[in-house]
């Protein structure tokens, strides 16, 4: 099954499946459209239906709009539930995704600040940094080409970040914010990879077999 796991409110969400034949696993088209249901965190189903088949045999696919009108708020996660029948076995699947305001995007409230990501003295550009309060998604965003990023907008409150960057280990953090041109700094440590205590040198021979006969090949030293 595929579906996003964030979905910004007043967009559209699509979802997919295929379905499979019980007994041989193979994509064996339902015996009617699957249906589906949506439920909030706190068990309440908001939308219910039958998806829509696909343009291949055993594919199913819906799209909905992620609205308030729909019953979906922002930090809150949903689960979608589809069943579906094949050759008299039901069978079903579920995915997660939390909703999120458009707003979310560069933070909340009114005070301005930077945030800079370094490797311990150079800034790193392209780190990706989620901003949560209370485990709520507030904020997104990447570094620039200094390591900063400047158009995250907080409440007076406190945040916990996360930061993440190939090549470098994740790293968290928390910010408490009071006013305007607030400032954190996060350090980013690079993967270490070391070798082995024991690196000796030792030597192997290869022999490389043409048709019948057997072909010794020169000596060859490997570092393990």
């Amino acid at each position: 099954m595929g579906c996003p796991s964030e979905v910004i409110i007043g967009r559209n969400l699509t979802f997919s499946m295929y379905s499979h034949d019980p007994d041989t696993g193979e994509i064996t088209a339902a015996s009617s459209a699957p249906s589906y249901w949506i439920e909030d965190e706190d068990g309440t189903a908001i939308l219910s239906g039958t998806m829509d088949s696909g343009t291949r045999t055993g594919s199913y696919k819906k799209k909905i709009a992620v609205t308030t009108a729909n019953g979906f708020a922002n930090g809150k996660s949903y689960t979608i539930y589809v069943e579906a029948t094949v050759d008299g076995d039901a069978g079903g699947i579920a995915y997660d995704f939390i909703a999120l305001a458009a707003q979310s995007a560069t933070g909340e409230g009114t005070y301005t600040g930077t945030l800079t990501i370094n490797d311990g003295s150079t800034g790193l550009e392209g780190a990706k940094v989620h901003a949560r309060r209370g485990g709520v998604l507030i904020a997104t965003g990447t570094t620039d080409s200094n390591g900063q990023i400047t158009d995250f907008v907080f409440d007076a409150n406190t945040y916990s970040l996360a930061v993440s960057l190939g090549g470098y280990d994740t790293a968290t953090d928390t910010i408490t914010v009071s006013g305007n041109a607030w400032a954190k700094t996060i350090s980013l440590t690079a993967f270490a990879i070391s070798p082995p205590d024991d690196v000796s040198l030792c030597t192997v021979q290869f022999r490389v077999k043409l048709g019948n006969t057997a072909v010794q090949v020169p000596y060859a030293r490997l570092r393990y």
